[in-house]
């Protein structure tokens, strides 16, 4: 944070401040990225084939499982990882500096290493959002670009041709000619807002049986000169899951900043 934000942070420490004010709102996440990176460690992977509620007691995590990934992939995504954990040698009076401060340490063949972050370390915490996200695009990419049968099929809008320019983060840009318009804007929202079948949701959470996305879109003639539009709203589109937004004014900016861009 200190080396990639100088302006921000005036040094290391000012940096590790604001992580720890961090970690003091959401105290398990520590504790999850810890067991992520014991698990991709002990089994060289993370995520593949299963299926797995989101859940706000994952005792997986809390009792330091091991052996297959007990995280399995939305999306079946596996991914490998061979730099996890590294381990430099340290002396006794190294230890008991580590050891007093809650840095980890570990003894091998009667010498005592401390335990720091190895080259995939970062990598392992970024695997599951990342890639998940990745997912959900790819899942609207192929019912709307890839399956000609399928009703929200748009892969021959520009002409007879795909109108997908590139996808672009958790976005879709789109070049459309005027007579396809109405078309494309109903498919692709559609699309987007269509609930998530690979993120199942516990019913306690009360927001619907499946995680829902909502969207927005911007149009234009050029990209300089792009407005935000009115798009079709579940109701509109057939669906029957409603999307989630939050009630209160916080809520609603949090659920406005996840919103994908269509």
């Amino acid at each position: 944070m200190a080396n990639t934000f100088p302006d921000l942070y005036k040094d290391e420490k000012e940096a590790t401040r604001v992580q720890r004010i961090y970690f003091e709102i959401c105290p398990t996440l520590p504790v999850w990225h810890g067991a992520l990176r014991n698990q991709a460690y002990e089994s060289g992977c993370l995520g593949g084939p299963g299926h797995v509620l989101l859940t706000d007691d994952n005792s997986c995590y809390k009792t330091g499982y091991k052996g297959p990934s007990p995280w399995p992939h939305p999306y079946q995504y596996r991914h490998w990882f061979w730099s996890v954990l590294a381990f430099k040698p340290i002396n006794e009076s190294q230890r008991l500096r580590r050891v007093k401060a809650h840095r980890p340490v570990t003894e091998i063949h009667g010498r005592w290493f401390a335990i720091e972050w190895g080259e995939d370390s970062k990598r392992v915490i970024a695997f599951y959002p990342q890639s998940t996200a990745a997912g959900v695009l790819k899942r609207s990419i192929r019912k709307l670009l890839t399956q000609p049968d399928h009703p929200s099929y748009i892969g021959d809008a520009y002409y007879g041709r795909t109108p997908l320019r590139a996808p672009i983060h958790d976005s879709l840009l789109l070049e459309v000619p005027d007579r396809a318009w109405d078309r494309v804007v109903e498919c692709v929202a559609r699309e987007m807002l269509r609930p998530i079948q690979e993120q199942p949701l516990p019913a306690v959470w009360n927001m619907g049986s499946h995680l829902t996305v909502g969207i927005e879109a911007k149009a234009g003639h050029n990209w300089l000169e792009v407005e935000n539009i009115k798009v079709p709203g579940i109701a509109e589109l057939g669906l029957t899951e409603e999307t989630y937004f939050g009630t209160e004014e916080e809520d609603e900016e949090d659920a406005s900043e996840m919103r994908v861009v269509a």
